[in-house]
Order: structure tokens, then sequence, then C-alpha cells
């Protein structure tokens, strides 16, 4: 789908390079759990098949998790990479808008904003209800969109009106986290007898 801008808006764009180390910064010990927790699986894998009647070679046990954690980054990678470069912001004279490969996600109008919070990561624009909108810090131009909107609204030093929100999040985060080891150690398994049929 081809992406339209409408005539009054100035478009920003990511730096996908900058917004995946931000990224990065926040979930990086994900990654690093997550290659922990597979190089323990796969060390008490080839300790487990030492009693059996074929163990498995330590050499071809390292080279499997290389592999499979290699394929894993790539395809994540992939698709990072085409999620933050197609990210869009939108800013016209009274709205600012997010769109994604040409359709609209978010849009907050001028009259709607109640305040703006800016977090380590960008800001926030608060409207009616409680509702928010994010804006990366990441954004080319992120001081011009930034001065924009802080002429629309007042700068609130933090986002306080759902403190909830941030302990439901990380609750979500953990129990994603859980759930993507576990699949990361399903699939290691299955690879993992999937080559050892292959090598014998």
């Amino acid at each position: 789908m081809v992406a339209v801008t409408p005539s009054d808006a100035r478009v920003f764009v990511l730096d996908v390079g900058k917004h995946a180390r931000l990224v990065g910064r926040k979930v990086g010990w994900i990654g690093a759990c997550l290659l922990l927790t597979m190089g323990l699986f796969q060390v008490a894998w080839w300790q487990a098949s030492l009693d059996t009647k074929y163990p498995d070679s330590p050499v071809v046990c390292a080279v499997t998790l290389v592999a499979l954690v290699g394929a894993l980054g790539v395809l994540i990678w992939t698709m990072l990479w085409s999620m933050f470069s197609s990210y869009r912001l939108l800013l016209g004279p009274d709205w600012v808008a997010t769109d994604s490969g040409g359709r609209f996600r978010q849009q907050v109008n001028r009259s709607e904003l109640e305040r703006v919070c800016e977090l380590p990561d960008g800001l926030v624009l608060m409207r009616g209800g409680g509702l928010s909108f994010r804006i990366p810090r990441s954004i080319n131009g992120y001081d011009a969109v930034r001065s924009e909107l802080l002429a629309w609204a007042p700068l609130a030093t933090r986002d306080t009106s759902r403190p909830w929100l941030g302990l439901f999040g990380k609750s979500l985060v953990a129990v994603a986290s859980v759930l993507l080891v576990v699949v990361c150690a399903v699939l290691l398994a299955i690879v993992n007898v999937l080559v050892k049929l292959a090598v014998s």
C-alpha cells in the first residue's frame, strides 16, 4: 500500500540504527538471559547424552547452538528493521500522527493534548482520559518536534496518570520472556534431535 502524506504535514522518520540501540538498551537483558539459558540447556543436553548409547559430540552441540542463535538473530533483526524503517511521524499544523506502511495508527489533535511528558526514550503525549501517544527520541528531527509540541501543551516532569500501567507492562514482559525461553528451549531440543539423526 502506498503511503499518502497530507500536504500540510511534515514527515519525520526513525534513525533505524539509533532506535535499535535504544531498544537494545531496554530489552538487551532479555537477549542476554535467553542466550545464557540456551547455553545452559545445550550443556545439559550434551551431559545427558553421555549416558546414552550414542553420545553427542561437544563440537556438534556447540555448532548447533551457534547456528540456531545466528538464525534467530537474523530473523529478529529483519523483522525489526522492516518495522522500524516503515515508521513515520506526521506533524501537521494542529495534529500529530504516526503511520506505518501507509496506515495511520494513532493521531492526537492539538485541542486534545493536555500535557507532554519527556522520558529518556522520548516524549509521551497525554490527552483526555489518560490516553497516551509516544514519540521515540530516535526520530530524525526530534528537537524540532519537541519544540513544536511544547508550544501546544505544558511539559510535565513525570507521567503519573496511570502508575499501574508500568507494573502491568513489566509483568507482560516477564511472562513473554519466560514463554520465549520455553519456546527457544523446545526449538533447540528439536534441532538437536534432527542434527543427531543427520550425523548418525
